[in-house]
């Protein structure tokens, strides 16, 4: 019997060895849970990271391609200077309306991203 005491009190040591598995059995279980989530937690990370490598391929070429532009159909009574100054205006403008559309699209796309995983929280 291994549950039985020696008749100097002692436990056996079969009882020992089968305590000592118990708890190696418990540490591997909770290990292999801990190992599979951070897996999850690393491709989840890794899907993020290619996911921001596109997007920022995706902005180098959007900078890379120069936007087309329509000036507007100025008075002809303008002065030279005006008319410099409003054309300044207009290539200043380009780029802040192309970081504006590539924002709200970032922002769609995160907040789709964090609709998903919302639902799947659920």
């Amino acid at each position: 019997m291994l549950e039985t005491q020696s008749l100097a009190g002692r436990y056996d040591v079969a009882l020992f060895i089968k305590r000592e598995n118990d708890v190696l059995r418990n540490e591997l279980h909770n290990s292999k849970q801990e190992m599979m989530k951070a897996n999850i937690n690393l491709k989840l990370i890794l899907e993020k990271y290619e996911k921001l490598q596109r997007d920022v391929e995706l902005l180098e070429h959007m900078v890379a391609t120069p936007l087309a532009f329509q000036l507007l159909q100025l008075p002809d009574d303008l002065t030279c200077s005006s008319r410099d100054i409003i054309s300044c205006l207009n290539e200043y403008l380009v780029d802040p309306l192309a970081e504006l559309a590539s924002q709200r699209e970032m922002n769609k796309e995160l907040e789709d991203g964090n609709h998903k995983k919302v639902k799947s929280q659920k």
